[in-house]
C-alpha cells in the first residue's frame, strides 16, 4: 500500500514539472549577506536597550494588563518580567512563514515560486533569482522591493537592472514571523506557507517590525502608495535579531494605528497597548482554542523575519501548511506537495482560513489545522505517533476522506468550488477535531526542540524530525 501511494504521488509530480533550468553554484550565505547581516546586528544590538525599556514600560501599564484581560489571556495578571521572560522563549520557536502558490497568479503584482520553480531545485529562490534564471519575468514591485532591501535592510543597490544571478545571490527569502499564531500564515500573500527551521535560519535572519514594503510606501515614500497603507512613521525603530528583538515588537504595536479593536475603551492613547496585548494573548497561548480572532485590519501586521541567505530546502524547511479551502485538498497540486514533504522528511498540515475563499473576514477565529496522516506515516518526524491504534483509525479516515474528494472534484463546476470545500472542510473538521490529526503551533516551553514542526492538541506531544543540518 505504502509503495502504490509512492509511485502515484510521484506519477502525478512528475507529469506537472517543468524542465529543469541549471543554476550556478551558489553558496549558502554569500559574502555581500556577512557584510549586512553583521552591520544589522550592530544596528540591532544599539536600539535594543531602549526597546527593552519602553516594552517593559507597556506591558506594566494598566491599558495593557486591562486587555490582555479582556482576551481573557491565560497570562494576564503576571508581571512585565515574567512576561517578557515568555515572549523571549516564544520568539525562539515562532513560526516563521513564507507564503505561496502552487501556480502564477494574475491578479497580483508579486513574483513568486512556484510547484515549477521549487520543487526540481536545492534552494529557495528569490524573485530576483527567477528573473535572472528565465524562470519569471521581472516582477511588478521590483522597485517598491529594491527600495526596501536597500533602505529598511542595509543592503547595496544593485549594479545593473535587472540584476545578474550573481548579484541576485545576495539577496534573501522572506519571512513573516507568525505572531498572531494565524492557521495557514500570511494567506494573502498565498496558499502554501512553506515553515522553516528555526535553528537553520536565526542567526542569518533580519527582523522589521512590519511588512517593508508596506513601510516603504507609507514612510520612506520612495515608491507609490499604491495600497493606501496608513502607519504612523514617527514610530519608526530600525532592524532586529533574535538575540535583540524587543524594539521590533514595540514598533510592531505602534506603527499599526488602525487596526479596528475588538474590545472597548480602546483609545488613540492606548492604541499600542492594544495592538502588543491582542499579538501576545496569541502568541504566548497553551491553549490554540482560546487565541482572539483574526480581524481584516489585523491578518497583516506580523513581524517580517527573513533568513540573509540562499535557503537549502532540504535543511532549511521543517514544515508545510496547506490551506484547505484554496481549491488545494484533493487535488494535482496537493500530489506533488505531498510527495515533495514525504521526499523532504516535512511535516504537512491542513489549515482552515475563511480568508482563502474571500468569505467575510471582520472577525473570525484562525486557529483549525490537522496533519496529513499518510504524509506523517512515510516520514521520521512521524514515528513514534503511527504504531498508535488511534493513528491508524485516524489515518484510515483521513485518506478515505481525502479520496473522496479527489474522486469528487473533476465533477465540481468552477463557480461551486467554494462551497464545495467549504462543506468538505466542515466533514472533515468533524472527525479530525479532538483527534490525534489535530496539531497546533509551538508555545515556549511545550518542545525541547526548537526545530519540532507542531504539538498534537490532544496530548500535547511533540512532531519533530530530529535531523536537521546548520548551515
Amino acid at each position: 500500500m505504502k509503495t502504490m501511494f509512492r509511485v502515484c504521488l510521484v506519477s502525478v509530480f512528475v507529469s506537472t514539472a517543468s524542465a529543469v533550468v541549471p543554476i550556478p553554484p551558489t553558496p549558502p550565505v554569500t559574502e555581500v549577506q556577512r557584510q549586512v547581516i553583521e552591520k544589522n546586528k550592530a544596528i540591532a544590538a544599539e536600539a535594543a536597550p531602549q526597546g527593552r525599556a519602553d516594552l517593559m514600560k507597556m506591558m506594566e501599564s494598566d491599558a495593557f494588563q486591562s486587555y490582555l484581560k479582556g482576551f481573557n489571556s491565560e497570562h494576564a495578571g503576571k508581571s512585565s518580567t515574567e512576561l517578557y521572560q515568555l515572549l523571549k522563549q516564544q520568539i525562539e520557536v515562532a513560526e516563521i512563514i513564507h507564503n505561496w502558490d502552487p501556480y502564477a497568479r494574475s491578479d497580483t503584482h508579486i513574483v513568486d515560486i512556484t510547484l515549477n520553480t521549487s520543487v526540481d531545485y536545492p534552494i529557495f529562490f528569490t524573485n530576483w533569482q527567477l528573473t535572472a534564471l528565465g524562470l519569471s519575468p521581472a516582477a511588478g514591485n521590483t522597485g517598491l522591493q529594491n527600495a526596501a532591501e536597500v533602505m529598511v535592510y542595509n543592503l547595496p543597490d544593485f549594479t545593473m537592472s535587472p540584476p545578474d544571478y550573481t548579484e541576485a545571490s545576495n539577496r534573501f527569502p522572506y519571512g513573516a514571523m507568525n505572531i498572531q499564531k494565524i492557521a495557514t500564515g500570511v494567506p494573502k500573500f498565498g496558499s502554501i506557507s512553506t515553515v522553516f527551521n528555526n535553528s537553520y535560519i536565526r542567526n542569518q535572519t533580519i527582523l522589521f517590525a512590519n511588512d517593508s514594503g508596506q513601510f516603504e510606501m507609507a514612510c520612506n515614500k520612495s515608491q507609490p502608495n499604491f495600497a493606501n497603507v496608513t502607519l504612523d512613521c514617527s514610530k519608526y525603530r530600525p532592524v532586529a535579531t533574535f538575540d535583540n528583538w524587543e524594539h521590533a515588537f514595540v514598533a510592531n504595536s505602534e506603527l499599526e494605528n488602525t487596526t479596528i479593536p475588538q474590545l472597548p475603551g480602546v483609545t488613540p492613547e492606548t492604541h499600542a497597548e492594544y495592538n502588543l496585548a491582542l499579538k501576545l494573548s496569541a502568541f504566548l497561548s497553551t491553549n490554540y482554542s482560546t487565541v482572539p480572532n483574526i480581524t481584516s485590519s489585523t491578518l497583516f501586521t506580523f513581524v517580517e523575519a527573513s533568513p540573509f541567505m540562499n535557503l537549502e530546502w532540504e535543511n532549511g524547511v521543517k514544515m508545510l501548511i496547506l490551506t484547505y479551502r484554496s481549491n488545494l485538498f484533493g487535488s494535482a497540486a496537493a500530489a506533488v506537495l505531498r510527495t515533495w514533504a514525504v521526499k523532504q522528511n516535512w511535516v504537512l498540515v491542513w489549515a482552515n482560513d475563511r480568508e482563502a475563499n474571500g468569505n467575510d473576514t471582520s472577525n473570525y477565529k484562525s486557529n483549525e489545522r490537522f496533519v496529513d496522516a499518510e504524509v506523517l506515516a512515510w516520514i521520521r518526524a512521524g514515528q513514534n505517533f503511527t504504531s498508535d491504534p488511534k493513528f491508524a483509525m485516524a489515518k484510515s479516515q483521513f485518506n478515505e476522506h481525502y479520496n473522496n474528494v479527489n474522486a469528487t472534484l473533476p465533477t465540481i463546476p468552477a463557480d461551486q468550488l467554494p462551497s464545495f470545500y467549504s462543506e468538505q472542510w466542515d466533514i472533515a473538521w468533524s472527525m479530525f477535531e479532538g483527534s490525534v490529526l489535530q496539531v497546533e503551533p509551538l508555545y515556549a516551553g511545550a518542545c525541547a526542540n526548537t526545530d519540532c514542526a507542531a504539538v498534537r492538541t490532544i496530548d500535547k506531544a511533540c512532531i519533530c524530525d530530529q535531523n536537521v543540518n546548520k548551515p
